[in-house]
């Protein structure tokens, strides 16, 4: 009777404490708190961490006295480094003013709810110690300790839930592996990629999943050449070590458990999947000393509401130093971050997405039951409008104060009356009380003010092209059209524009966009027909893009007699291309004209 009393003490404490048991195959058993749906806690959380740090992060954008382009944790392809000599750099990698466990607390305070840190990029260079593979901070460095041991201990301390990056297709410094075009004896190769499966990665991810108790998710990384079955391989050992591991995306041929989007990029209408946008807080992941592109705290606010609307997760990075400390330009950040959370994590919780599927100017939506959070980032001068909310508003009020806000209607529109300035210059809270669930009118519709903004990511697009930070993607030759339904309450004479923008290679922050520009283009709204030169007849800052502004072409005016469901097609019929960017449309965009 005493056994057994114990052995349900351990088996009780073990839950308790969230440490997994083993069985003898090494499998860890999780089923014991988890839902049936594994994807519950990564729905509900929103807001994590990414943290890049590897023997790039000690040269800090620099070889041999070089500052060296392209972002920092690709010095190793980017300098053309020859592998004899970047695995020397493990020879000082001492991180002496490392703190794992601040690093959680950080990501704790900030009100992440995960982490996800880099336990092998694509340098091939291992943050724990492995027994396949001797390119480890434990066999190789003075440092000669397990980080990623370190790591696991600080996130169970602090409650943050645990994720792997493993950079399962690139490995430099590996013979046969994928991404070494300058150090030919590792140049990828069909068998060589075999072995480095078979005889590094496969077993790395292994021990990964088998060493350090329960792991939430495994962040594969650049699938490149990689067959189904290859990714299948991945996906099937995380599975089959950790039965309710998440696996990212970018495990490649689409057998992941969700989507990941472009670095940094963020869509313009509410995917109807299960989403995550991994962002820079400057242009690198890894740190770079001459980067000081650096976000503001609102601008993250914005990203990271943005994305709870969109139904998505928002994994903001940090890149320590080389030394393991945290650059106190993130910190700060972090903590206007942090301190915002306190008072409206609400919003990010366990929040649905916005019930509608169109993104809005001024911020986004978030909601639960009968209330609606109004997420507003960009303040709008004395009013707010909303079209199409169906429910009567029984109360609108200030998430932080309390204090209430009027509200009226003008037709379809909800229109809040606002102070000048914002409570928050970062990120202001109105919250509505409706009467039953949302219910709304999706249509693309004209705004209060009168504009009509026709987003290409919103778009019915026959042009074969896909969508890149909101543009069409390199347009190169005049096939296909991009259309749009949209409603107009205001009827009246409109000059219309078409906005493009550059193509960035997100890899290479610091050289300008492509732009390329003398597009003959034919717009048809309803019956009526404009033709015209896209090209730049002014810019204007884009918002919420670092990295290109509008180039705005007037294409002439139309006139749109009566309200109701209207029609505009834009179909290309020259296409220039001399600087390999092609037609990059943004929108097009129908302004009231006298």
């Amino acid at each position: 009777m005493h056994k057994i009393v114990l052995g349900l003490l351990v088996v009780f404490a073990l839950m308790a404490c969230n440490i997994p048991q083993k069985s003898q195959d090494n499998k860890v058993d999780v089923e014991a708190s988890q839902s049936t749906d594994k994807m519950e806690w990564w729905r509900n959380d929103r807001f994590g961490m990414f943290i890049h740090f590897g023997l790039y992060s000690q040269c800090e954008g620099y070889w041999k006295d070089e500052s060296i382009g392209g972002i920092g944790e690709w010095i190793f392809k980017h300098a053309k480094i020859p592998v004899d000599e970047y695995k020397e750099l493990a020879n000082t990698f001492t991180c002496e003013n490392m703190d794992v466990d601040a690093w959680a607390k950080l990501a704790k305070e900030s009100g992440m709810k995960y982490v996800v840190i880099t336990t092998k990029h694509h340098d091939g260079f291992a943050l724990f110690h492995s027994k396949v593979n001797d390119f480890n901070v434990v066999d190789a460095t003075p440092y000669s300790k397990d980080i990623i041991a370190e790591f696991v201990e600080a996130c169970r301390k602090y409650d943050l839930k645990i994720g792997f990056y493993y950079s399962q297709y690139q490995d430099w410094s590996y013979q046969g592996a994928g991404g070494n075009n300058w150090d030919k004896p590792y140049a990828w190769s069909k068998e060589g990629f075999k072995n480095y499966m078979d005889e590094k990665a496969l077993p790395q991810v292994r021990e990964l999943l088998t060493n350090y108790g329960k792991i939430d998710m495994i962040w594969f990384d650049t699938p490149g050449k990689m067959k189904k079955e290859e990714s299948e391989a991945f996906l099937n050992l995380a599975k089959d070590v950790q039965p309710k591991i998440i696996v990212s995306g970018r495990v490649g041929n689409d057998v992941g458990d969700y989507v990941q989007m472009e670095d940094n990029d963020l869509p313009k209408r509410r995917p109807d999947f299960d989403w995550e946008a991994p962002v820079t807080m400057n242009h690198t992941w890894a740190y770079k000393r001459d980067d000081h592109h650096w976000k503001s705290a609102g601008y993250m606010l914005w990203q990271l509401t943005y994305s709870a609307a969109m139904g998505g997760n928002y994994l903001l990075n940090i890149g320590p130093k080389g030394d393991g400390s945290v650059p106190q330009e993130s910190v700060n950040r972090l903590k206007v971050i942090g301190d915002w959370m306190k008072v409206n994590s609400e919003v990010i919780y366990e929040a649905d997405p916005s019930p509608f599927v169109n993104a809005f100017n001024w911020g986004g939506i978030t909601h639960k039951g009968n209330k609606l959070y109004l997420n507003i980032t960009d303040w709008p001068k004395r009013q707010l409008s909303i079209f199409g909310l169906q429910n009567k508003v029984n109360k609108a009020y200030f998430l932080a104060s309390g204090d209430a806000v009027e509200t009226s209607r003008e037709g379809e529109y909800l229109v809040l009356a606002l102070p000048d300035e914002a409570p928050d210059r970062n990120a202001t809270v109105v919250v509505l009380e409706i009467e039953g669930e949302p219910i709304v009118n999706q249509a693309l519709v004209q705004k209060l003010d009168g504009q009509i903004i026709l987003e290409s990511e919103l778009a019915e697009n026959t042009t074969g092209r896909m969508t890149h930070f909101g543009s069409v993607k390199k347009w190169m030759k005049p096939k296909g059209k991009l259309a749009w339904d949209f409603e107009v309450t205001q009827a009246g004479k409109f000059k219309v524009e078409v906005i493009t923008t550059g193509f960035k290679r997100m890899a290479w922050p610091e050289k300008p966009a492509l732009w390329d520009g003398g597009h003959k283009v034919k717009i048809v709204v309803d019956e009526q027909e404009i033709k015209g030169e896209v090209d730049k007849d002014r810019t204007e800052k884009a918002p919420h893009d670092l990295y290109n502004d509008f180039k705005v072409a007037e294409m002439g005016t139309v006139t749109i007699k009566e309200a109701g469901r209207h029609h505009l097609e834009l179909v290309a019929e020259t296409i220039e291309n001399s600087n390999k960017a092609g037609l990059a449309v943004r929108m097009v965009r129908l302004v009231p004209s006298k």
